[in-house]
């Protein structure tokens, strides 16, 4: 079942716009950003882009407060925009829950949700952010890209101006067929 969330159209539409109805959460710990109001879900988008500000600051909150992930705090961390690691599947386990607060919706990813694994090899691995930090659209905070819908199943109903949301099996995207 899809949980049905207001979609905001431009005229004319360009984005498929959802409203923030509040700040991201970091395991339940609320990031107060300056603005941080309105998300496009985006399939074009590869990665979760936040806005360059919003990235700043998520990303000096992990680096003063997850310090039992290897190489994460101090200033050469690599929690950088789409930065890369090879860490084990404990070290992963350590990596907090990230919550965006939609109108009617939480879209909740954790580690394995919004970091990539890029090699097939056995423990550890190398894992990139599945975040960036870009310049977006004036009044745009977040797009959320494939990074997202490689845990969601998203449908866009234009006609009624909304979007449903439901988790998938976890076999998107791997080769599998679901029956």
């Amino acid at each position: 079942n899809h949980v049905w969330v207001p979609m905001e159209l431009n005229h004319p539409p360009d984005y498929y716009n959802v409203r923030l109805v509040g700040e991201l959460l970091v395991n339940g710990q609320e990031m107060i950003f300056p603005q941080f109001e309105l998300g496009i879900i985006d399939s074009g988008t590869t990665l979760l882009i936040l806005s360059s500000t919003a990235f700043s600051m998520l990303a000096d909150y992990m680096s003063k407060t997850f310090c039992d992930i290897p190489g994460l705090c101090g200033p050469t961390s690599w929690f950088q925009s789409a930065g890369c690691i090879m860490i084990d599947g404990r070290t992963l386990d350590k990596f907090p829950t990230l919550t965006f607060q939609l109108q009617g919706y939480n879209i909740e990813l954790g580690a394995r949700d919004y970091m990539i694994r890029v090699t097939n090899s056995s423990q550890p691995a190398y894992w990139c952010l599945g975040i960036m930090a870009s310049d977006l659209p004036i009044g745009v905070d977040v797009i959320f890209g494939i990074t997202i819908m490689r845990k969601y199943i998203i449908v866009y109903d234009i006609e009624q101006s909304q979007l449903g949301f439901a988790e998938s099996l976890g076999t998107c995207g791997l080769g599998k067929t679901i029956v």
